[in-house]
């Protein structure tokens, strides 16, 4: 099994924003879910926030194979999600290992 994690750093800076931008980016990742079926498992939590430093939104994604991810990623809910997110993200960082 592969875990793919993506840590996004949004670019809103309000806390109420913040909010607002995690719940519908949350939003939109769960519903990849069903859309894949390689996907076994999609969870995305909220940085805490306890140093400057960390970020704010965090996927963890589990994937049956390799080919699954690989599926994912072209995938075009996936990509859709891709280019919609840019407008909320200043950056993003992944990183993906075998569990």
């Amino acid at each position: 099994m592969i875990r793919h994690i993506v840590v996004f750093h949004l670019k809103a800076t309000e806390e109420n924003q913040i909010e607002t931008d995690f719940r519908n980016i949350k939003s939109k990742l769960e519903a990849l879910t069903v859309a894949h079926e390689g996907i076994k498992c999609l969870d995305v939590y909220r940085g805490m926030g306890l140093v400057d430093f960390h970020w704010e939104v965090v996927l963890v994604g589990d994937y049956e194979t390799q080919a699954a991810l690989d599926a994912y990623q072209v995938h075009p809910l996936h990509q859709e999600f891709v280019k919609w997110v840019a407008d909320y993200i200043s950056d993003r960082v992944a990183i993906d290992y075998l569990v």
